[in-house]
């Protein structure tokens, strides 16, 4: 029995909130995930991984780059007759 005014916590949060919150992670934590499997894979090497961040930095850069140039070569071919 609850107690008056206090909410139960199976009202506040159900399943499709938890899934919903779930789903919306994953997206964003694969790259961190990837970075941590690549230290990972370093120190099973023998290495030490300095620039892991740097790496990403790189990598995201890389791709917007390689997108805008991708999309700029598309329109290109498009106009050709």
């Amino acid at each position: 029995m609850a107690l008056p005014g206090v909410v139960e916590l199976a009202n506040v949060i159900d399943l499709a909130s938890v899934i919903d919150v779930l789903a919306a992670s994953l997206p964003i934590a694969t790259p961190l995930v990837l970075a941590a499997l690549d230290g990972i894979l370093c120190e099973r090497a023998g290495t030490f991984a300095v620039g892991l961040e740097g790496q990403m930095l790189a990598g995201a850069f890389l791709g917007v780059i390689g997108t805008h140039a991708a999309r700029a070569s598309a329109s290109v071919w498009r106009l050709a007759p």
